[in-house]
């Protein structure tokens, strides 16, 4: 009995553990267009959508985006929101909403890859002409058209700042606040630059860690060291990012010039 739960504990661990690789990530649709509503019934107009949210899951094991919920917004119905997405042998994402509005079940099917790049997106709706609750990727249970929505799909995912670096460069006070999140568009860690005189921009620091490890990763820390160079020569500093992988333990990522982050964001710096 000792050993047998001894044997719980270790699954319930591991179960633990695995989720905990598991990161949320949440999208917008911008740019709606709305085509292909026709006013089936009366006080049921689809054709004025307002919004579009997309919330995922990726995780290590299994890389590729799940669509865990997504809500439609409209601007003379009720909104709909959808849960339990499948792949379709296309390679969309199709669910099933059982009672929306008027009918008994609803498609919605999104058509986006990749759903985590800022590309455009096709989101459809459609009658249900079979019980395909179960299975929503069955093929050809699509019925009457009731929308098609397009527009460009945008990550929204908030990110907190983890860390925050002051110094002056070119005679102008330079702040630093490191993003704990990944971007992926472009694939990078990112940092919010204030400088004096110049204004605010992102700088996308391209990751210097496995692919794998970095996508799960969390920034935590930000270290800039100076560079010797003749008196001439403007000031620089080499950018290096400390981050916390998904099993606990910390790496330190590789070393980049902080002018060259700033000529990409800026142009060029130098004074």
């Amino acid at each position: 009995m000792k050993n047998l739960s001894h044997l719980f504990i270790c699954v319930a661990l591991s179960l633990i553990s695995i989720y905990s690789l598991a990161a949320t990530f949440n999208y917008e649709l911008k740019n709606i267009i709305v085509t292909n509503a026709p006013p089936l019934y009366p006080r049921l107009d689809l054709s004025g959508v307002t919004s579009v949210s997309i919330n995922t899951t990726r995780d290590k094991f299994n890389p590729e985006p799940q669509i865990t919920s997504m809500n439609i917004q409209f601007r003379q119905a009720a909104p709909l929101t959808a849960t339990n997405f499948m792949r379709t042998t296309e390679g969309k994402y199709r669910a099933v909403v059982k009672d929306a509005w008027v009918y008994r079940e609803v498609i919605v099917e999104l058509d986006a890859m990749p759903i985590h790049g800022e590309l455009p997106a096709t989101i459809a709706l459609f009658v249900s002409e079979a019980n395909s609750y179960l299975n929503p990727a069955m093929p050809n249970n699509q019925g009457m058209p009731l929308a098609t929505i397009q527009g460009r799909i945008i990550e929204t995912t908030l990110t907190r700042t983890v860390d925050v670096a002051s110094l002056t460069l070119d005679g102008k006070q330079l702040s630093l606040s490191l993003q704990d999140k990944p971007n992926f568009m472009p694939l990078s860690t990112m940092i919010q630059a204030l400088w004096m005189g110049k204004g605010d921009k992102t700088l996308y620091v391209p990751p210097s860690l496995p692919i794998n490890d970095f996508e799960f990763a969390q920034a935590i820390g930000l270290i800039l060291d100076p560079v010797p160079l003749p008196p001439a020569a403007p000031m620089d500093y080499m950018l290096r990012i400390k981050y916390r992988l998904e099993t606990g333990s910390e790496m330190m990522g590789g070393s980049m010039s902080l002018r060259m982050l700033l000529n990409q964001a800026y142009g060029p710096t130098s004074p």
